[in-house]
């Protein structure tokens, strides 16, 4: 499995060879723009938090923010990104911003599920505009392959990413890592720790091992686990 996910995305690990700092390497996108390969998660972390945590962000070196409707704060990452950019002499295309749709009503019939994802996977395509829209990428996120099969046959236009959990405790099928492939799709980790509300891999004892063999902390050690299977990382932070 892992073999075919190294061989999947050389993006990552091309990236990753020009000897520059991780924070600020990129990953091409099938559709002609680049992610940065580390990206700062925002999950629950609280709005009155947000401008203090995105100015640490930013001043370490973070240009990819992840955010999402169901994390209530995408208000408050704006007022704060409007705010501190120029404090960093950075513009708006800068830092990559990627958000979530909240997902549809649990009580909704799987028929009507299947219909939904089309048409809001048609209205993305339209927002996108080959790049020209206002969004600047279209992906998805806890996709299987089933679910890419279905939008890419009924519209002819594969996401850029697709954004899964994956750490140590977490894989996929190889028809997953297969059909990324076949239309490079670039498979992004969440939860890399080994899990978003209880990061339980950082106090495992092999981890931790490796983590004082090298001298690095057991967070670094997963990461950097994650970017040599060749997934590009979310780092989630709740400070």
């Amino acid at each position: 499995m892992f073999k075919i996910a190294l061989e999947s995305y050389k993006g990552v690990l091309a990236a990753l060879q020009n000897n520059s700092p991780v924070i600020s390497s990129k990953i091409p996108l099938n559709n002609g723009t680049s992610l940065p390969i580390v990206g700062f998660g925002t999950y629950l972390i609280e709005e009155h938090k947000i401008h203090t945590v995105l100015d640490a962000a930013l001043k370490y070196g973070y240009r990819n923010i992840d955010t999402a409707a169901m994390y209530e704060n995408e208000k408050a990452i704006g007022i704060a990104l409007r705010d501190l950019l120029p404090k960093y002499s950075l513009s708006r295309k800068d830092v990559f911003i990627t958000t979530k749709l909240r997902a549809e009503d649990e009580t909704t019939s799987g028929v009507k599920n299947t219909k939904l994802r089309i048409d809001s996977w048609k209205e993305l395509i339209r927002l996108n505009d080959n790049g020209r829209g206002v969004l600047r990428a279209i992906g998805v996120s806890n996709f299987l392959a089933k679910h890419l099969t279905h939008i890419i046959s009924k519209t002819g236009v594969p996401p850029v990413v697709n954004q899964v959990e994956f750490h140590p405790y977490y894989n996929h099928p190889d028809e997953l890592y297969e059909l990324c492939c076949k239309y490079n799709i670039i498979l992004q980790a969440y939860a890399s720790l080994g899990g978003s509300d209880n990061p339980v891999l950082i106090r495992h004892s092999v981890v931790k091992e490796v983590a004082t063999k090298h001298q690095v902390s057991p967070a670094q050690v997963l990461l950097k686990w994650g970017l040599q299977e060749g997934f590009g990382k979310l780092k989630f932070l709740n400070s």
